[in-house]
């Protein structure tokens, strides 16, 4: 999937002569931090609330106000594991769409992004929830897949993710099933950690209850 795929247009970008006052109000409506700038055709960047609230006089154009929009871009051809990453590194709210000829010609939202990796996870769907962890040299996924279909269990996705400041790693599972009382007793006769497991038991359902329960007494 490339982010040609996620492209919105039907917003249209913020020229560089707007006032700053429009340009903020803009954001408001939309409820976004962060807007492209053209200049004619000329792509010029990224423009974020932040900076735009700094300045004083917001009858002033954008350009006569001197915003200098950020050069934050991606090509529609790209991959979405790109825009994800350039997203989460700068926090960004939207980022602008350039061709191959590097003109402006949509936009994807966090939103947006966030939806499609819903669906990716299947997250839409039912299912049981496994969350493993290992030493990152223990991680074999054919082994955890070889577990689980021996279990009768096929996974819908994993994710595995190196825990900070540590040689070890964890994993999240989703599977097609939430029948994970074999896979529990064969992931702990190969000595894997299992931090969480949500699947149809009595005992489990329990715990999920109890966790809850917790849950809306530390939000009180």
């Amino acid at each position: 999937m490339t982010v040609e795929d996620l492209l919105k247009n039907n917003i249209l970008p913020l020229q560089f002569a707007d006032k700053v006052s429009f340009a903020l109000g803009s954001m408001d409506e939309l409820k976004l931090k962060h807007l492209p700038v053209v200049d004619g055709d000329i792509f010029r960047g990224l423009v974020n609330e932040g900076r735009l609230t700094a300045i004083d006089d917001e009858e002033s154009g954008m350009d006569e106000a001197g915003i200098r929009p950020d050069p934050v871009f991606i090509g529609k051809d790209r991959s979405i594991h790109d825009l994800l990453r350039l997203m989460t590194l700068g926090r960004f709210t939207m980022v602008p769409v350039l061709d191959e000829n590097g003109l402006y010609c949509g936009y994807v939202t966090a939103e947006r992004l966030l939806l499609e990796l819903g669906l990716l996870l299947s997250a839409d769907s039912g299912g049981g929830i496994l969350e493993l962890e290992m030493a990152a040299e223990d991680y074999h996924l054919s082994e955890i897949a070889q577990i689980l279909e021996s279990d009768g269990l096929r996974a819908l996705n994993v994710c595995m993710r190196p825990l900070p400041e540590s040689t070890r790693v964890k994993v999240l599972i989703k599977t097609h099933s939430r029948d994970l009382s074999r896979a529990l007793h064969t992931f702990a006769r190969y000595e894997y950690t299992v931090r969480l497991a949500e699947f149809d038991d009595v005992h489990d359902l329990q715990l999920n209850e109890r966790y809850e329960l917790l849950m809306r007494y530390l939000n009180v």
